[in-house]
């Protein structure tokens, strides 16, 4: 107090003059231009009701010294200032309206947004609930549809299971039959071996024998001689059926008998073969000398 009433001293001053010079200090005086542009730059806020917004308006209109004109310009920066186009655009419309007229349409628009708002919200909620509910159907048919799928695949399984023991009976069955055939296999190659070794013999027998023993060879095992490459008893050549040589209705020089040569006579075969045999036995008794007997045997072969 003493700094505000310096050079003079708070005595000195009446009570009035004392009121004044706090007010003046607290209070200072304020531009009328700088507090008008403040109010002309006053628009509604996101989320401001009107009433909140018209209230605002109020208070800043009390430092711009309007006078008799305040509620034209009120009703002016509260049209100018409101937040949503569309309701402007309704006030506009409107001829020769004042302020208080202004502020009525504009507080029942927006208590007309609000119950529309509160409507969609409603609606928007009820469909909701409602997909809610149609989900949790479709969920539960998707559960059944998964559970008969899942039973499907159960089945599927099962059959499959007995696909693959009949497929693995099949399988043992085709082994055992394969078991069996390379047992008869075998049964066979031992039956082809036999053949073969008498077929072996009869040759071998032909070759001491001649002819006849020959005849008897092949006869023995037909697995031991070649197709097409038998010698026959009537001619002794081969390439040909027994039946169309053409020499079956000859005669044998040496036994007259009808039906072979003499090459392949038996009665013949047999006189050389004992004199073969009976020049071989003398000479291992030593009668005979080696080239002797080498001529002998040439000679009757």
């Amino acid at each position: 107090m003493c700094d505000l009433c310096a050079p003079a001293k708070p005595e000195e001053k009446t009570f009035d003059d004392l009121v004044k010079l706090v007010r003046e200090h607290l209070e200072p005086a304020r531009s009328e231009i700088a507090e008008r542009h403040i109010f002309r730059q006053r628009k509604q806020l996101h989320g401001e009701s009107i009433r909140e917004y018209l209230q605002n308006l109020k208070h800043l209109a009390k430092t711009c010294n309007f006078g008799s004109g305040l509620e034209v310009n009120l009703g002016d920066q509260f049209v100018s200032g409101l937040l949503s186009e569309e309701m402007r655009l309704r006030l506009f419309a409107v001829r020769a309206i004042d302020y208080k007229r202004a502020v009525e349409l504009a507080l029942a628009l927006e208590a007309a947004e609000k119950h529309a708002a509160v409507g969609a919200l409603a609606g928007a909620a009820a469909g909701r609930r409602a997909a809610s509910r149609g989900g949790g159907a479709a969920a539960e048919r998707g559960r059944v549809g998964v559970s008969v799928g899942a039973a499907g695949r159960r089945a599927a399984s099962r059959g499959g299971g007995a696909a693959a023991e009949r497929g693995r009976v099949g399988v043992s069955v085709g082994a055992a039959g394969r078991r069996a055939a390379s047992r008869g296999g075998g049964a066979a190659a031992e039956r082809g071996r036999v053949g073969v070794s008498v077929g072996a013999a009869g040759r071998r027998a032909a070759s001491r024998g001649g002819g006849a023993a020959a005849e008897r060879g092949p006869g023995g095992g037909g697995d031991g001689r070649a197709a097409g490459a038998v010698r026959r008893a009537r001619c002794g050549k081969t390439g040909h059926a027994e039946g169309r040589c053409r020499y079956k209705h000859f005669s044998c020089d040496a036994c007259g008998e009808k039906g072979h040569l003499k090459v392949m006579c038996r009665k013949e075969v047999s006189k050389k073969s004992s004199k073969v045999e009976n020049i071989r036995k003398a000479r291992r008794a030593g009668s005979f000398s080696s080239e002797n007997s080498s001529e002998c045997i040439t000679k009757h072969i």
